[in-house]
């Protein structure tokens, strides 16, 4: 297994990153997972042709997670690609393709078959693929209630396993507590340095071994801690590093 991150950068853009968006290669196949801003673009840097995924996987509806999307499925169209495209969203599908349509971007008129997906579902699809309810979202839930959003709160965690080694992708989490049996299970894991509590994440550290790539930024503290605490398991995460499990 092999993975390539392309966007490691927080919610809010900056110079330096690109915004959440990553490459995995498992089991013979190609997933993009989450499509920040500017992905598409990403792509043809790597060199990727129109047929070189299999599938693409959003996390959550967080802009910096899926703005992407729109334009990579614009550029396969324009690329003709015939491949068919297995689509995983987190929640609310039909109101997914509803945005689609309203972007005047209409799947009858790919050359391709796209096949969507909720992400629940996924292992149904890819028994390699596990997703994980996350906790990232529950913050949101008295606006929801108040003015009577169909927002469910679904965002995710993502789990790869090939030959028994395991690469989890936390995506972004409130606590580490939400997905620690996914955690637990992992070899490698990506995670979210930025959402969850510095204290949460150090405690992790220090009581396992497991690799940590961080990505999605990094707090202050952590960032500190981590400067007076070298880790040899832990390590920042490196835009279009190819990493390998």
């Amino acid at each position: 297994m092999e993975f390539i991150i392309l966007g490691a950068g927080p919610g809010l853009p900056n110079t330096e990153n690109d915004l959440s968006s990553l490459v995995i290669r498992t089991s013979g196949l190609n997933f993009l997972v989450d499509c920040g801003d500017g992905v598409a673009r990403n792509l043809l840097r790597k060199g990727y042709n129109k047929d070189f995924l299999d599938a693409v996987i959003i996390s959550h509806y967080h802009p910096d997670h899926v703005a992407g999307l729109y334009m990579v499925l614009q550029m396969l169209y324009l690329e003709g690609r015939t491949k068919p495209l297995e689509l995983f969203l987190p929640e609310r599908p039909n109101d997914f393709m509803d945005s689609l349509h309203m972007f005047y971007t209409f799947e009858q008129r790919f050359a391709f078959k796209l096949n969507v997906h909720e992400l629940k579902d996924a292992e149904t699809v890819f028994p390699q693929l596990k997703a994980a309810l996350n906790d990232h979202l529950k913050g949101y839930a008295r606006v929801i209630n108040k003015y009577s959003y169909p927002n469910p709160m679904q965002a995710f965690s993502l789990a790869f396993t090939e030959n028994e080694k395991t690469l989890v992708y936390s995506s972004d989490i409130g606590t580490l507590d939400s997905i620690e049996a996914l955690l637990n299970s992992a070899d490698s894991i990506i995670l979210d340095a930025f959402h969850p509590a510095a204290e949460q994440i150090i405690n992790f550290i220090e009581s396992h071994q497991t690799r940590l790539i961080l990505t999605h930024g990094i707090s202050p503290k952590l960032d500190q801690w981590l400067n007076n605490n070298p880790q040899p398991h832990v390590e920042l995460a490196v835009e279009n590093k190819t990493y390998h499990l």
